[in-house]
């Protein structure tokens, strides 16, 4: 009976922590302290991309390469 209490516990044990590793840091640019990423509309069609991969020139972001190098 020892063993298999010791066995659950070990094996909570393992699990939270590769909960807590598969999680990561969460610093990446854009990141809010609260842990929300800004959101910003593409210049060319307006769809909302996160920042930290939206694309920036001149202050003005865009979704993906196309429409980048469309509008300049």
């Amino acid at each position: 009976m020892i063993k298999w209490i010791v066995l659950a516990v070990i094996l909570i044990v393992v699990w939270k922590f590769l909960q807590r590793s598969r999680s990561g840091s969460g610093e990446h640019r854009g990141v809010r302290p609260g842990g929300s990423v800004r959101m910003r509309a593409c210049a060319r069609c307006g769809v909302h991309v996160p920042e930290n991969e939206a694309l920036q020139v001149a202050g003005r972001y865009y979704c993906c390469v196309q429409h980048r190098d469309d509008d300049t």
